[in-house]
């Protein structure tokens, strides 16, 4: 009598998977199955990094956050991006320009440069003396690897990587 209970207990198992795997794809929430449309892999992480952190405070307020512009994104490292739970189509901008609103040394001593667009730079290679003041026209681009270089009004560029 066990074995041919063995083949229906067999079915009905392999029956029971299949309906526990698509009420399981039904279960997983729209903010972690629309992460899956970011083409780009260090945003997708980010998004998924970010659906899981609402999902785990229940923050309904988080998913209702504006997208933030390209701009505003530029240089951001996943752990500075807003990513809400709608697919991302943004454009990827090569290069922002603005002017700079204080200069300041961290603590080893690395120059970080606070841009009037809101965003902070820290100088990690380059001109050891970039004759960079207050009010001076930067413009960021992208580099090789995803590094950024910064370019100033003296013609020395210098290597930076975006604080927030």
């Amino acid at each position: 009598m066990s074995r041919s209970r063995s083949p229906a207990f067999a079915l009905a198992a392999m029956l029971l998977a299949a309906t526990a795997a698509h009420a399981s794809a039904d279960a997983v929430p729209p903010a972690l199955r629309a992460c899956t449309t970011v083409k780009k892999s260090s945003e997708r992480l980010a998004c998924y990094d970010q659906a899981i952190a609402r999902l785990s405070s229940d923050s309904e307020a988080a998913a209702d956050a504006p997208e933030h512009s390209a701009e505003a994104t530029f240089g951001a490292s996943a752990s500075h991006r807003d990513v809400s739970a709608q697919p991302i189509e943004r454009e990827e901008l090569a290069s922002i320009t603005a002017h700079v609103s204080a200069l300041t040394h961290d603590g080893s001593g690395a120059l970080v440069i606070d841009l009037d667009n809101g965003q902070q730079w820290r100088q990690t290679g380059g001109s050891s003396t970039p004759l960079l003041e207050v009010g001076h026209e930067v413009t960021i681009t992208r580099a090789a690897l995803s590094s950024f270089r910064m370019s100033t009004p003296s013609g020395r560029p210098l290597k930076v990587k975006r604080v927030r």
